[in-house]
């Protein structure tokens, strides 16, 4: 299926050249993502470009929209929502001082369709402004996420303050969701490029000193989410020797059940994980139930 990608240039027209690289960027990926990830893209897409204070403005916008949505329909008691509140206040600092490290990002609206927010000013901060190679690498893992959300209706809640009244307490989604874009996108951008994205293992561009800073603080926490699970994935999708792997088409019926989402513990432990799943992925397949039925 083919998606009409829109670019919509909010940050102004000195970024009219980068939002057409951009354009055919993803342009390019979008069709690979099936191939990749075995997930289809939704029918169109917009990617927006906003000024940095107009992007931090949405998506706090957007993060408040999402909690009062939940605590309208959780109805937790009065300290509950109070506290998810703080947490949201909280984000908006965070997000002013740390804003240059967050690239392009998925946003769930309200009618529960997706777009892509981004700030280009993050790309002049973080070196990439003008890498054709990071650009790649970073759309090519984002277009990965619209998709996830497309295949998952599950994946509706998993941002949700209340983790343990939507099912997700316990599973270590974050890191699973993000892993297995970072896993798909290197795979589309290896192909699009025709090589390793910075093979060489030199970035083209400097980093600003808030970008180097802040990098640094938070570089463990970003490699134990997006770097660290690749491994799990290469494991559970193409497997080894020892231990053949579910495959694609198998694999995707995890994105049906919260039980199958791994916890931190099986992230780490690839076997473990596999050897709990693989019966329940088998009730989810079509094909057995069927099976069942005849």
């Amino acid at each position: 299926m083919t998606t009409d990608i829109h670019i919509d240039n909010q940050a102004g027209l000195r970024h009219a050249e980068l939002a057409g690289r951009l354009k055919t960027i993803v342009d390019r990926c979008a069709p690979e993502v099936a191939g990749a990830v075995g997930m289809e893209l939704p029918s169109a897409l917009t990617i927006r470009l906003f000024t940095p204070r107009t992007w931090r403005k949405c998506v706090m916008d957007n993060m408040r929209e999402r909690v009062a949505a939940e605590i309208r329909d959780l109805a937790p008691d009065e300290s509950a929502a109070k506290k998810v509140n703080q947490q949201v206040a909280f984000q908006r600092l965070s997000l002013r001082l740390v804003w240059m490290l967050l690239g392009p990002r998925t946003v769930r609206l309200p009618d529960g369709t997706n777009e892509i927010w981004f700030a280009p000013d993050s790309a002049r901060h973080a070196g990439r402004y003008h890498d054709e190679d990071e650009l790649t690498l970073g759309f090519a893992h984002e277009l990965i996420h619209p998709a996830q959300q497309l295949r998952s209706p599950l994946l509706a809640t998993v941002d949700s303050p209340f983790a343990a009244e939507r099912g997700w307490a316990g599973r270590a989604a974050m890191p699973f969701i993000e892993g297995h874009a970072t896993w798909g996108g290197m795979q589309i951008a290896t192909k699009i490029l025709g090589h390793t994205p910075h093979e060489d293992g030199k970035p083209s561009e400097s980093r600003s000193l808030q970008s180097r800073f802040w990098t640094k603080l938070f570089s463990p926490m970003r490699k134990a989410r997006y770097e660290d699970p690749l491994t799990f994935f290469d494991q559970v999708i193409e497997g080894t020797d020892a231990d053949p792997g579910l495959g694609i088409e198998c694999f995707n019926r995890v994105w049906s059940d919260i039980e199958c989402f791994p916890t931190a513990e099986e992230m780490s432990n690839p076997r473990q994980w596999l050897t709990r799943v693989r019966p329940l992925l088998a009730e989810t397949d079509p094909a057995a139930r069927l099976g069942d039925e005849r």
